[in-house]
């Protein structure tokens, strides 16, 4: 019996006709990606994409405990903090379990509500007259990372140079 490729979205090609997509931007998701696909020692039975998958999962709870860190350095009650957390998390629900398991939405909801985190802090160290030099990297890396996940964080950094932030840079020069 011969296999009939007349209605398939993609028939097959030759490989000297085959040019596949450039994959130089938004590299972070395959990066981070990456330990869970090349080496699974303790995974045997799962299979490949249900351990991709489990990364957008993860990320999402990672979310939400960024969020209720958040309320906390911001000044709210623990409660208050985790209820917003778990309204978040449930309300992003579609973020961990889409039909593209792959997707770098997940991740850049997490870089993206790091940053003002991490901006509080900053305000919060400078405010307690300590140099917040490990909070200032990581905020630069999670900017990286946010960026590297995701190209629209270039809208974003315009709020993100919080005006109050800058002030507090230029008051404690030290």
């Amino acid at each position: 019996m011969e296999q009939n490729f007349e209605f398939d979205a993609y028939p097959p090609v030759s490989l000297s006709e085959v040019h596949p997509p450039s994959a130089d931007t938004e590299p972070m998701q395959p990066v981070l990606a990456a330990p869970a696909v090349s080496d699974r020692p303790g995974a045997a039975g799962i299979g490949l994409a249900h351990t991709v998958g489990c990364l957008n999962i993860l990320v999402t709870a990672l979310t939400a405990g960024t969020l209720y860190a958040y309320g906390l350095a911001l000044g709210y009650r623990a409660h208050v903090a985790v209820l917003v957390a778990a309204d978040v998390r449930s309300g992003h629900h579609r973020l961990a379990v889409q039909p593209d398991l792959f997707s770098a939405k997940p991740l850049f909801t997490c870089w993206d509500c790091s940053a003002p985190y991490l901006i509080v802090r900053v305000r919060q160290d400078f405010t307690a007259g300590r140099r917040p030099v490990i909070t200032l990297t990581l905020l630069a890396l999670v900017l990286a990372g946010a960026l590297l996940s995701k190209e629209v964080t270039l809208l974003l950094l315009p709020a993100f140079s919080d005006r109050s932030l800058t002030h507090t840079l230029a008051e404690n020069p030290s």
